[in-house]
């Protein structure tokens, strides 16, 4: 997975379950750029989970083994820095099983 932002406009976009790193950064970015971003690349992830937790001041994106923990140590972050800090994205890349 991957996420990819564009912070002062508040644009994301995202990828889940692609075959590699690779597309899954293209995936993301090429989705943000659509909604009109002037895109980075945050974050890509495999076989763990990813949040994006956004406050008044700042956003912060946090990987993780589950949704859980990403959202508990992101949430924290950023409420040292801010108010108001609260889930936008979420999502996990699981291993898939190749025979």
């Amino acid at each position: 997975g991957a996420i990819a932002t564009d912070g002062p406009k508040g644009i994301l976009g995202s990828a889940k379950n692609e075959s590699s790193k690779r597309k899954a950064e293209k995936q993301a970015m090429a989705e943000c750029q659509a909604k009109g971003g002037t895109c980075k690349l945050q974050m890509s992830y495999r076989n763990q989970c990813a949040v994006l937790v956004s406050g008044d001041s700042k956003f912060l994106v946090q990987r993780a083994e589950s949704i859980e923990v990403a959202t508990q140590i992101a949430t924290s972050e950023c409420s040292k820095v801010g108010v108001n800090c609260k889930v936008h994205y979420s999502e996990c890349s699981y291993p898939e099983r190749v025979q």
